[in-house]
């Protein structure tokens, strides 16, 4: 290096000035090797890509341990639940002071003939009497689990038969008895300090060989049991997946639409309705085949109950006829050749004309299409029946004639009248009141729409006669067909 630097300031001619520091050949070196040390450990800024990735991994982590803690959560609520309703059975132990503590369930319960005190439980046999949803498996201590054990194994051994006098080994078919101590005589004893009397026993019945024996345990406050006994007794407890009830989602209820329209038409035939005493024009006045046309709503109430109203137009028509002979029924005869003259001088005829008239035998035929015209107000109740796409009506209600009109030619008092109007002569039209009895059946086509297809029967309440002792209610029968609309 300093060669070079040498020869470079030999080749540099005299009286030019020095470079400058940014080009002294020592500091570029310096430099480049700095930033080839700092490309090799990594100090070079990450791209994007590597940060996004980062990011990513972050939200994962978070959104798995959110899910871990809120499974640990469920669980432990489950737990508590069954702890709580655990709590809550009733016990059939008798009530007394020994009902604070958890028994201890023990197979040597009472001690031998030499006087030496009880033996007391062995771990096997205080874990015995936990139940499967029961609070009570709570594990001795490690001072009596290490006297249980040596008692276990010098029953199975050296132990004198007198020490397990009474019913010493809990056998298929033999009752058990149970300890039922509270914790200080448990304490008591365990230390051989307490009396041979203050040990309160209680007998359970046999089990068969296949199921495991169960005894009765008193309820154990949550309070005291640790938090461990709460998680592991509320998972045994806890039934299965399959066992798991499932309540059913409830179905909404189908909604019935309360209001349906109804636009019906039809042919109607009608009739007099005379009584006794007849009017003269009865004889040449027939009903005809008709028409009406109508628009209802019928409301559904409780128990399909229905309350129906709308309004109808009543056409009634009629066909009047008379035929009559007649006698002297004179015809004039206009512009008739009377007399014919001839001139004896000339021989010129000459024609005379006039009107004649004659009586020559004549017949009367009168024919007229006769009409009476109702705007009814129709009201009713009745009851509706419903199956799948059918559904029945039946209803009874009235009807009043709020305007009508009427316009015909008919025979009244021995002559052709024409009428016109609302009301006429021997006729009154206006603000009658009619019963109504009507039964339809409808098939839905879709859910709002159907066809619907029914009967009405309508009678007068009212005479529409204005002629004295002449009575006239006049009785309908429509035949009706058109379409329903649910709302």
């Amino acid at each position: 290096m300093d060669s070079n630097k040498d020869k470079s300031k030999m080749h540099m001619p005299d009286g030019q000035p020095p470079l400058p520091p940014e080009l002294d050949w020592e500091r570029m070196e310096a430099g480049i090797l700095k930033k080839m040390d700092d490309l090799e450990s990594g100090k070079a800024p990450r791209r994007p890509g590597n940060f996004r990735k980062i990011a990513a991994a972050v939200v994962l982590l978070a959104i798995l341990i959110l899910l871990v803690k809120y499974c640990t959560q469920t669980k432990v609520g489950f737990a508590l639940e069954n702890a709580v309703a655990t709590q809550k059975q009733p016990a059939e132990a008798p009530a007394g002071p020994e009902m604070q503590h958890p028994p201890i369930i023990a197979e040597t319960p009472s001690s031998g003939s030499d006087g030496n005190p009880a033996t007391p439980p062995t771990a096997r046999d205080t874990g015995r009497g936990a139940g499967k949803n029961g609070p009570s498996s709570i594990s001795p201590s490690p001072e009596t689990a290490d006297k249980s054990t040596r008692d276990a194994n010098a029953t199975n051994g050296t132990n004198p038969p007198n020490r397990h006098a009474g019913s010493s080994e809990a056998k298929v078919g033999q009752p058990k008895q149970a300890l039922t101590t509270g914790a200080e005589n448990t304490d008591a004893e365990n230390a051989g300090l307490a009396p041979k009397g203050t040990i309160s026993t209680s007998v359970e019945q046999a089990k068969p060989p296949f199921e495991a024996p169960v005894e009765s345990q008193s309820p154990v406050s949550a309070e005291a049991l640790p938090f461990r006994t709460f998680f592991v007794e509320g998972e045994k407890a806890r039934p299965g997946l399959l066992e798991i009830p499932v309540a059913e989602p409830e179905k909404s209820p189908t909604r019935k639409g309360k209001g349906r329209i109804f636009l019906l038409g039809g042919a109607t035939a009608w009739g007099m309705g005379y009584g006794s005493n007849k009017p003269e024009r009865h004889d040449f006045e027939k009903t005809t085949v008709s028409f009406h046309t109508g628009l209802s709503y019928v409301h559904t109430l409780k128990n399909n109950f229905t309350l129906a109203i709308g309004m109808q137009v009543q056409q009634m028509e009629s066909r009047f006829e008379l035929s009559q002979d007649l006698n002297d029924y004179k015809v004039t005869l206009m512009d008739t050749v009377l007399e014919v003259r001839v001139n004896t001088l000339t021989g010129e005829a000459q024609e005379v004309r006039g009107d004649v008239e004659l009586n020559v035998p004549a017949r009367r035929v009168v024919c007229h299409h006769n009409s009476v015209r109702l705007y009814q107000i129709p009201f009713a109740v009745g009851k509706t029946w419903a199956s799948k796409k059918w559904q029945a009506d039946v209803m009874l209600g009235g009807a009043i004639t709020v305007f009508s009109k009427n316009n015909g030619r008919t025979l009244y008092e021995g002559e052709l009248l024409d009428y016109d109007g609302t009301s006429t002569s021997f006729l009154s039209t206006q603000g009658k009141l009619h019963a109504l009895l009507a039964g339809r059946l409808t098939f839905s086509i879709t859910k709002n729409m159907g066809i619907t297809t029914g009967i009405q029967f309508q009678k007068s309440l009212s005479n529409w006669s204005r002629e004295q002792n002449i009575r006239m209610r006049p009785n309908l029968l429509n035949l009706e067909l058109g379409l329903r609309y649910s709302l």
